[in-house]
């Protein structure tokens, strides 16, 4: 293991912790009961920090795999328990609430430092 490998880890949280913001994890079980017919959804919030969300580059909004109105954000990996699961968990910042709809790990190494979280409304 590289020395910038040990660095890094521990430079995006304290990074992310020093400038970022609180936020809201939240996953999302769904549970189908196949006699009623009946979804149920629970909820597990987690508060973490973020880099506050901010949207797309114009260049990058192609219709498809990015939407006019996403948004971008930041997440030391450390401080997960486990990596955010795309269109099923969400995430709440500023009492407004978006759907994770891509999950990038950034890695140094051969390790996650980082997710970069691409968010819809």
């Amino acid at each position: 293991m590289a020395t910038l490998d040990v660095l890094f880890p521990g430079l995006t949280v304290r990074l992310i912790d020093r400038f970022g913001a609180m936020a809201s994890l939240e996953v999302v079980t769904k549970t189908d009961d196949l006699v009623s017919g009946n979804v149920t959804e629970t909820v597990v919030s987690t508060e973490i920090k973020i880099t506050p969300p901010e949207p797309f580059t114009v260049g990058l909004i192609d219709g498809s795999l990015v939407e006019a109105g996403d948004m971008t954000s930041l997440v030391a990996a450390r401080d997960l328990t486990a990596r955010p699961a795309i269109n099923r968990d969400r995430l709440v910042f500023a009492l407004e609430s978006w759907q994770i709809v891509a999950v990038d790990p950034i890695y140094s190494g051969d390790t996650a430092t980082a997710y970069r979280l691409q968010l819809r409304t």
